[in-house]
C-alpha cells in the first residue's frame, strides 16, 4: 500500500468514526465531496491546506496521517491526557522543567543542566508512549 493509500485510508476511517459523511466533512474543510472522494481512494493527495483542515476537524494528527507515528492524537492532545491519566509522572516532569532554568549559575552549566533535564523529561515521556501505548 503506497502513501496515498494510506493517507486516504486513515482519513475515510476517521470520517466514519466521526460520523461525518464526505459531504459533510468535505464542506466543513472547504473541500468538494469529488476531490475529497480521490483522496479518500488515494487516487490524491491533499495539499497543505487540505492536508492542516482535514487533520484538525478530525482531530488526528499529521504524523499519525503520514504514518510517521502508531499515535492518533495530537502531542497536545496526548500530553494532556497523560497529565490527566498519570499524576506522579507528570509532577516529576514538572519538577524537571523547573529545574532546568534554576539549577546551575553560568551559560555552559545551564546548557548543560538543560539537556540533562530535557533528556529525563524525554526518558519519562518515552516510557510513557511506549510502555503503555
Amino acid at each position: 500500500m503506497n502513501l496515498s493509500d494510506k493517507v486516504g485510508e486513515i482519513i475515510r476511517e476517521a470520517r466514519v468514526e466521526a460520523g461525518l459523511s464526505q459531504y459533510d466533512l468535505a464542506d466543513i474543510c472547504f473541500l468538494s465531496r469529488s476531490k475529497l472522494a480521490k483522496i479518500e481512494l488515494g487516487e490524491r493527495i491533499p495539499n497543505i491546506y487540505d492536508f492542516h483542515a482535514l487533520c484538525s476537524k478530525l482531530n488526528i494528527s499529521a504524523d499519525y496521517l503520514l504514518g510517521l507515528s502508531p499515535r492518533r492524537e495530537s502531542l497536545k492532545d496526548f500530553a494532556t491526557e497523560f497529565i490527566k491519566s498519570e499524576p506522579e509522572m507528570s509532577e516529576k516532569i514538572l519538577i524537571e522543567i523547573n529545574d532546568i532554568g534554576c539549577s546551575f549559575e553560568s551559560t555552559v552549566d545551564m546548557r548543560i543542566g538543560a539537556y540533562r533535564g530535557i533528556s529525563r523529561i524525554l526518558e519519562y515521556l518515552y516510557k510513557a508512549v511506549f510502555d503503555n501505548g
